[in-house]
């Protein structure tokens, strides 16, 4: 706070109330009490502002080279690109120094669930680095890895995200359909807006970043399915309904779902393409 010139009355309070904070546990008729020393208040209005004030210094010192750092709340994530991967285990290694130095420096320590390496490329046979060092663990180098909860694997096709969140939206839908009966049941306006609003907002999660993998056979038919299944659920439909007919439903129909729209790249489809929209849209 003084290196960003707060104003030394805010400092001297936030000082204080952080120096002589105590917590009081009573159970069983046993009182304990005792002096926080160490994090901020969990809900703090000014728990953000502390911690980005901290994590600031380490965005500063990996900010300058050929590795870069992304961070994101609690999280942060070291990027390094080449043609090399002796090179980049080399730099790697010395910008995870450099971050476990600041964490001495600040008294805290990194998560050992979160030491996750990756190797991104398309390549399918390629000599790999030695292990990286990552304070006393040498984490084995991995295929995949969820960020920010969105599943990068190594080859960045997107599979193994997508279909995770297609398996997921069915299990959803599959919690709706028993709330739907023949001759009883909500408005089919109801389970449009569950679908809409709740199932595929998950569902396009991170959109803009997969919305690609659609062009992939396999994944376009998945979501086709999903886009049927919702349709299905908004009324009591046969079977065999063509996909089509469904479509045609003017005020019941859940909506395209299409990835590509919905990571705000109008484009329209092609006029045979499988991504399960109506056609021109």
């Amino acid at each position: 706070m003084q290196e960003k010139n707060f104003p030394e009355i805010f400092i001297n309070w936030y000082r204080s109330y952080l120096k002589y904070r105590t917590v009081t546990i009573n159970q069983e008729g046993v009182k304990v009490k005792r002096v926080l020393t160490r994090g901020t208040p969990q809900g703090g209005l000014l728990s953000p502002l502390a911690w980005n004030l901290a994590f600031e210094s380490l965005l500063q010192t990996l900010s300058k080279g050929q590795v870069k750092i992304c961070g994101f709340a609690d999280d942060a994530c070291l990027i390094a690109t080449g043609e090399s991967p002796l090179l980049l285990r080399f730099l790697m290694q010395d910008a995870i120094g450099k971050a476990f130095a600041w964490g001495r420096s600040r008294g805290l320590q990194f998560s050992g669930q979160k030491k996750v390496a990756v190797l991104f490329t398309h390549k399918r046979v390629f000599r790999k680095p030695p292990l990286l060092k990552v304070g006393d663990t040498e984490p084995p180098y991995s295929t995949c890895v969820c960020y920010l909860g969105v599943e990068l694997d190594s080859k960045l096709s997107w599979k193994r995200h997508v279909f995770k969140k297609i398996r997921i939206a069915k299990l959803k839908l599959m919690h709706v359909k028993p709330a739907i009966g023949k001759l009883w049941g909500p408005s089919p306006k109801i389970p449009r807006w569950a679908y809409s609003s709740i199932i595929r907002s998950a569902l396009t999660y991170g959109c803009h970043v997969w919305a690609r993998a659609i062009t992939d056979k396999s994944i376009a038919s998945s979501l086709v399915r999903v886009n049927r299944l919702a349709q299905m659920l908004l009324g009591n439909f046969r079977i065999k309904t063509p996909t089509v007919g469904l479509g045609k439903q003017k005020l019941s129909s859940p909506g395209p779902g299409n990835p590509r729209q919905c990571s705000g790249r109008p484009r329209p489809c092609p006029p045979r393409s499988r991504c399960g929209c109506p056609p021109g849209s």
